[in-house]
C-alpha cells in the first residue's frame, strides 16, 4: 500500500512538473540587459485574481502586479475603473498598465463614447488588417498618435479586441527607448458590451537608439521618419522587442473580465 500511494504521489508531482513546463514554454523570456544583447530569461505564468478579473503575466515581465479601483475621476479625461500597475516592469520607463472599465461609465462622456461604436463594429466584423493604417482608439494619449502599426486581433475568454503598435507625442521629437519608446497597446470589449479593457506597454525597439543624442536634430521630413520607424518596427521579429511581442498577447489573451465593483457612473 505504502509503495503504490508512494507510486501516486511520484506521477501527481511529475504531472505537477509537466503542467508547468508546458505553460512556461508557452510564454516566450522577457528580459534584462547583458552587455549590448538583450538576453530574455524563461519564465512561467503569474495568475492575477482582483474583483472578478483575471489574467496572467510572465514571471520577468514585472516584480509583481498592484490593483486599484478607483471610484471618481483621478486626472482628466481618465476615466473611473480598475487599474492593474506592475512594479518592476521590464520594458522602458516603469509605466506599463492595463485599465477595465464599465461600457456605461465611458458612455457618460463623449470624448469617449465616440469610438466604441467603430471598435465594437471592427470587432465584430473583422476586417483584413493588411492594409490598415488606423483603428479607434477609445481612450487619451498624451498627444497625437505619430502611427499605427502592427495590428493583431486577440481573443480572450469573454471578448476580443485589437492590439498594435505605437507611440505619441505632443510635437516632432526623436524616438528612443530611454524618452519616447514604442508602445504596445491593445483595446477590447466584452462580448456582451459591458466592459472595456485597454493595456499600454511600453517596449524596448533594437531599432531604435537607447538615449537621447542632445546635438541630434529632429529629422525632416518627420513624416518620413515616421515612416521609416514603423515599418522597420513592423518588418522585426516579434522577440526582437522587449518584452517579446507574443508574451504580451498571451497576456490578453489570458484575460477574463466579470467584474463585481466598477464604477457605472462618474462622481
Amino acid at each position: 500500500m505504502a509503495q503504490r500511494i508512494a507510486g501516486l504521489f511520484t506521477r501527481q508531482i511529475r504531472r505537477s512538473i509537466l503542467a508547468a513546463l508546458v505553460l512556461s514554454a508557452a510564454f516566450g523570456a522577457s528580459g534584462a540587459r547583458a552587455g549590448t544583447h538583450l538576453v530574455q530569461h524563461a519564465q512561467v505564468p503569474v495568475p492575477v485574481r482582483f474583483d472578478g478579473i483575471s489574467f496572467r503575466y510572465g514571471s520577468s515581465m514585472a516584480n509583481t502586479v498592484t490593483a486599484k479601483i478607483f471610484s471618481r475621476l483621478q486626472a482628466a479625461p481618465t476615466p473611473p475603473g480598475a487599474v492593474f500597475s506592475f512594479p518592476g516592469y521590464i520594458g522602458p520607463f516603469n509605466n506599463a498598465i492595463l485599465n477595465v472599465y464599465a461600457v456605461q461609465a465611458l458612455n457618460q462622456d463623449r470624448f469617449f463614447r465616440h469610438d466604441i461604436p467603430l471598435l465594437r463594429s471592427m470587432l465584430r466584423t473583422q476586417p483584413s488588417l493588411a492594409h490598415v493604417t488606423h483603428v479607434p482608439y477609445i481612450l487619451f494619449s498624451e498627444g497625437r498618435m505619430f502611427f499605427q502599426t502592427r495590428f493583431r486581433y486577440v481573443h480572450f475568454a469573454n471578448g476580443s479586441g485589437i492590439a498594435f503598435l505605437t507611440t505619441y507625442g505632443l510635437g516632432p521629437v526623436i524616438l528612443t527607448n530611454h524618452y519616447y519608446p514604442l508602445k504596445w497597446v491593445f483595446e477590447g470589449l466584452t462580448n456582451d458590451g459591458r466592459y472595456a479593457v485597454t493595456a499600454t506597454f511600453p517596449v524596448r525597439d533594437p531599432g531604435l537608439p537607447n538615449t537621447e543624442n542632445p546635438a541630434a536634430h529632429v529629422p525632416n521630413p518627420y513624416a518620413a521618419y515616421l515612416r521609416h520607424v514603423a515599418n522597420q518596427a513592423n518588418r522585426l521579429s516579434q522577440d526582437a522587442f522587449v518584452p517579446y511581442l507574443n508574451n504580451l498577447v498571451l497576456l490578453a489573451e489570458s484575460l477574463d473580465l466579470h467584474p463585481r465593483n466598477l464604477p457605472t457612473y462618474w462622481k
